[in-house]
């Protein structure tokens, strides 16, 4: 029988069904590189839709191993969420002249890293605190509070990298500050969402926020809504945004409409009309 815990996990399952043939859309569009973010989308979508299916088994069938699966899928999750911004910013400063002071593709590679860091240290707390030994969830709790660490300090260094390509918009091409403005949406999203997260990992109150058996409005209001949203921003984001053609990019193809103009614009100023002399010459200024 399906009560209220396996009801939000078929509303999530029926929500990533449409949000993964979506993804596919949108990456077949503009290419299935980790640096376009929309990958991590077709990811997420599938990582939510094994850990509803997980919940859904859980629910009926409630058993050590049914449990596990759908904790270290529910705890996995949000990372790949949040590589899907990265990958977005990352398209936005790859448009951006290297003179401007985009941030550098290494920054963002760091920050990758430090997320797959924490995906495996979720997974092994989840694993550990399934464990009935004392000392195995002790030790399961350390590894949960460390991803969650790093699940903050990446989503707080993220957002100063947003707010020093906000900085930049003048120099984005045209079509990409719709991926920001689709990323300055889902921050208060992201934030709900990231505060769960810490008050799950940190027990702050086990009885409401647990992903196993806390409280299903508390989950449903600080985490799965927050997680349509942001996927909804993203992916409609890409079904507007224009393709970004790597060879032409490097080409110089994408200049910016700013750009330009300054560089234009200044010559136009200072050369006044031109004037016929009487010998019918032109002079020139």
């Amino acid at each position: 029988m399906i009560n209220d815990r396996g009801g939000l996990a078929v509303a999530t399952l029926i929500f990533f069904v449409f949000a993964l043939f979506a993804s596919i859309f949108v990456c077949r569009k503009h290419g299935f590189g980790r640096n376009s973010g929309w990958v991590f989308m077709l990811t997420f979508s599938l990582i939510r839709i094994a850990g509803s299916i997980a919940e859904i088994v859980a629910v009926n069938q409630p058993s050590v191993s049914s449990i596990t699966a759908a904790t270290v899928l529910a705890s996995s999750g949000f990372s790949t969420l949040l590589m899907a911004q990265i990958g977005l910013l990352q398209r936005i400063n790859e448009g951006i002249p290297s003179d401007k002071g985009r941030i550098p593709p290494r920054v963002f590679r760091i920050m990758v890293l430090a997320l797959i860091a924490a995906i495996a240290l979720g997974i092994s707390g989840g694993v550990y605190q399934s464990d009935s030994s004392p000392q195995s969830q002790g030790q399961g709790q350390t590894y949960t509070h460390a991803a969650a660490g790093l699940y903050a300090a990446v989503f707080g260094i993220m957002e100063l990298e947003t707010l020093f390509t906000a900085k930049n918009i003048r120099w984005m091409i045209p079509g990409d500050r719709k991926l920001l403005f689709a990323i300055g949406a889902a921050f208060p999203f992201f934030v709900a969402r990231l505060v769960y997260t810490e008050l799950v990992a940190f027990q702050v109150d086990p009885a409401i926020f647990n992903t196993v058996n806390g409280s299903v409005v508390v989950m449903a209001f600080m985490s799965s809504l927050e997680e349509y949203v942001v996927v909804a921003l993203f992916l409609a984001a890409g079904f507007v945004t224009p393709v970004l053609h790597r060879s032409e990019l490097l080409q110089g193809k994408y200049m910016n409409d700013q750009e330009e103009a300054r560089k234009v614009e200044p010559d136009h100023e200072m050369q006044p009309p031109q004037t016929e002399q009487a010998t019918g010459s032109v002079t020139r200024y």
